[in-house]
């Protein structure tokens, strides 16, 4: 019986650890995000407003598919930069011009290569940019009426899981 209150008692100790070390993981992106050219166009930053869906929920739900269960940090962060651009696209998609949606894309897809694919491989670039489309796809068909834009994310290793935190506009108003 000791056993039982013990393996009770030390899940309730990981969960509480894992709450704990999930408010460091938001005070620290609050931190960041304020320091960040975004924090000149917000005044304020609103954790989980009533009636919202949590965005690192909705980003986690969106790149469920391409998300390996054993994914490590930097896998997971790479997975995430791609669908949070991907994200953003299928928005601007919506709401902007043919043209202007395709000079962003260019832009983006340019400046990634520059930056996150800097071994220059052909191959990696097409499957990348494919699987930006896969996701736009995917945004448009299953997340269409959440228009709220990725700002900005963060992600720690709390070490037996991974915390998301995620910075968004709130729903746009008609």
């Amino acid at each position: 019986m000791a056993k039982k209150k013990s393996r009770g008692f030390g899940e309730l100790l990981k969960q509480q650890r894992n709450i704990e070390g999930g408010q460091r993981s938001l005070k620290k992106f609050q931190r960041e995000f304020s320091k960040s050219p975004l924090s000149e166009i917000t005044t304020e930053i609103l954790v989980e407003p009533a009636g919202v869906a949590k965005m690192s929920d909705v980003l986690d739900d969106f790149i469920a598919p391409y998300k390996a269960d054993d994914i490590t940090l930097s896998q997971y962060q790479n997975l995430l930069g791609i669908g949070v651009i991907a994200w953003n696209l299928a928005i601007l998609d919506q709401q902007a011009s043919e043209r202007e949606t395709s000079d962003a894309r260019h832009k983006i897809l340019k400046q990634l290569r520059k930056e996150g694919l800097k071994d220059n491989d052909p191959t990696l670039q097409k499957d990348v940019e494919s699987i930006i489309d896969e996701m736009i796809a995917r945004k448009k068909e299953f997340f269409a009426d959440n228009q709220r834009r990725i700002l900005s994310y963060q992600l720690e290793d709390l070490g037996t899981e991974f915390h998301l935190s995620v910075a968004s506009t709130l729903k746009p108003r008609r």
